[in-house]
Order: C-alpha cells, then structure tokens, then sequence
C-alpha cells in the first residue's frame, strides 16, 4: 500500500504563489513596516532610531524588495524573491534578538550596558544614511525606549515576534513549490 502524500494545503498554497496579489500585499507590507516605524517611533513618540534599529528598517525593506519584485512576474521571479525576502528577515531577526540584548542590559543590568554605536558598518548603508538621514541615521541609544509597551512587550520583544512570523510564512511558502515524492514501503 501507498502513503497517500497530497496535502491541499501545500497545492493552495502553491497557486496562492503564482498570483500577484500574495506577493504586492508582502512587498507592500514590507514598504509600510518601515514608513510606519518612522512615522510612529520617530516622528509621533519622539524617539530616536539606534543603530541595530536602521539595521532592522534596512532588512524590512529587503523584505519589501523582495515581494515587489516577485510581484513583477511571480511564476518565474519568486525564486530571486524568496532568497531576498528571507535574508532580509533573518538579518531583521538576528538584529531584532540583539536589540532585545541591548533593551535587558539597559534595565536590569546598566553595567554591562554598551551602546551599540552610531555609524552605520558597511557602504550602502552609509549611502542611504546620507541621502535619507531622516530614515536611515542612527541617532539614538540602543534600549532606551524600553518604557515603550504594546500588550505588554517591548518594542523589539515585537520585532522578534513579527520577523519571526515572516520566517515561518517564507519558509512555509517556499516549501510548498517542493512537493514531497511518494516512496513504496
């Protein structure tokens, strides 16, 4: 006897990936998540972005990058969209994880609290720096906004929450386009 191996799941799925619409919505949300962070954090609580925050505002758009440019052509372009899309969230997460660091050392443990800097490391960041400052330029302290709460996590408990959201949601998509082969027993 057989295994029967079709999940309908993975099939929707699969066609969800071949439409455009999964793929702006992803890019979009992307796009937004980064003018909202702005537009909320900077410019509505009046705190400054560190440097592991244009870090994450950095990959957000990678995220975004990566949809709308899947959203172009989806059957052929979502395999260049996946790789990008899924660096910018693990590079989202990895600094999402180090903000929280920063957060808990700057709380519970102010001697052992080091700022995380205030340049940017490599040569497009610093260019966005320069030609978008009001985005890109690292202006504030890692873990000061620890008094910010939403449901009563921090802002990068939230962070690691989202990104870590995105990862599944990649990594269940891309998955779904590798349909398993049925082995005889």
């Amino acid at each position: 006897m057989t295994p029967d191996l079709s999940y309908p799941y993975f099939d929707r799925l699969a066609a969800w990936q071949r439409q455009r619409p999964l793929w702006l919505a992803g890019g979009l949300l992307g796009v937004f998540m980064e003018v909202f962070s702005v537009l909320y954090f900077q410019v509505h609580l009046g705190l400054r972005p560190c440097l592991y925050c244009i870090y994450i505002r950095e990959a957000t758009l990678l995220i975004g990058l990566g949809g709308l440019l899947a959203a172009l052509w989806p059957r052929v372009l979502r395999f260049i969209g996946y790789p990008i899309s899924l660096t910018g969230s693990f590079i989202a997460l990895f600094f999402a994880f180090k903000l929280e660091t920063q957060t808990v050392n700057a709380l519970y443990w102010p001697e052992a609290y080091s700022s995380c800097g205030i340049r940017v490391g490599y040569k497009f960041g610093r260019y966005l720096a320069q030609k978008w400052p009001t985005h890109f330029s690292p202006l504030g302290q890692c873990g000061i906004d620890s008094n910010w709460r939403f449901l009563s996590f921090n802002q990068a408990e939230i962070l690691i929450i989202i990104y870590l959201l995105a990862l599944i949601g990649l990594l269940l998509g891309l998955s779904s386009n590798f349909k398993p082969r049925a082995r005889g027993l």
